[in-house]
């Protein structure tokens, strides 16, 4: 997207694919005051338009603030979790976004000067069935205001991704198996006898080439929990296997 339409037109484009909310999907708002705990100074507001459900939440940085949004997953899947706010030119463009699942906690810098009215995505995750996460905006280090509207998490299903979808329909021209499949931090490659591996790629589910290998045995360490494609590339063609990787 970024190569055919720039970097703003993708950002746009990306937002309205990814945005459009599913039945299933796990919303959480700012008024949910079960699930929703709210930290420093904080301000209810509609005055901008493009906020979800009631009203967004804005913090200056003279106390420090945070929001956490709260969520238990029901069903064991890989999952795209998304955050919303709304924009304004003198909000600030390095707001803290902290997603925690596992213990594990990732951090994201957003800029609130853009991308406002929108289910913003941040990542991809493996989540456990039960499992609960968090999502905390913040207004640590931030040089302006800063906004708290919600938290999304949408199951990602294979029908979302074309073209990974069409090839794990296609049958590979030749046997291979992934084991163990979901793996933690690594994967053996075990193919026929008479095939040779040329390289394997593996991609997440947003397209992104993550690791490229000419190895049987891949280290996956570095990979975070969630869904894959590993592109298999052989002497005797090509083909494209799922990989589930599970910490």
């Amino acid at each position: 997207m970024y190569l055919l339409n720039g970097h703003y037109h993708g950002h746009a484009i990306s937002d309205y694919i990814h945005g459009l909310a599913h039945t299933n999907d796990i919303i959480i708002d700012n008024n949910d005051a079960g699930n929703v705990v709210i930290n420093g100074n904080w301000t209810p507001s509609t005055n901008i338009l493009g906020y979800y459900d009631d009203d967004y939440l804005s913090a200056d940085t003279s106390v420090s603030s945070s929001v956490v949004f709260n969520a238990i997953v029901a069903t064991a899947g890989t999952y795209e979790v998304f955050t919303c706010w709304v924009s304004n030119p003198n909000f600030a463009t390095n707001a803290l976004a902290s997603f925690t699942h596992s213990g594990i906690t990732d951090n994201f810098s957003l800029n609130m000067t853009l991308r406002g009215g929108n289910w913003v995505a941040l990542d991809t995750y493996y989540l456990e069935a039960g499992e609960q996460v968090s999502l905390t905006i913040s207004n640590l280090n931030a040089n302006q205001t800063i906004i708290a509207d919600g938290l999304r998490i949408s199951e990602v299903l294979d029908c979302q991704s074309l073209s990974i979808q069409d090839n794990y329909q296609t049958p590979l021209p030749f046997n291979c198996k992934l084991y163990p499949n979901p793996t933690n931090d690594n994967f053996t490659l075990q193919l026929d006898t008479n095939t040779t591996l040329i390289t394997a790629k593996i991609y997440d589910m947003l397209g992104h080439l993550v690791l490229t290998t000419k190895e049987y045995k891949v280290d996956t360490s570095a990979l975070k929990n969630g869904l894959y494609a590993v592109e298999i590339i052989t002497n005797k063609g090509r083909g494209i296997q799922k990989l589930v990787i599970r910490k």
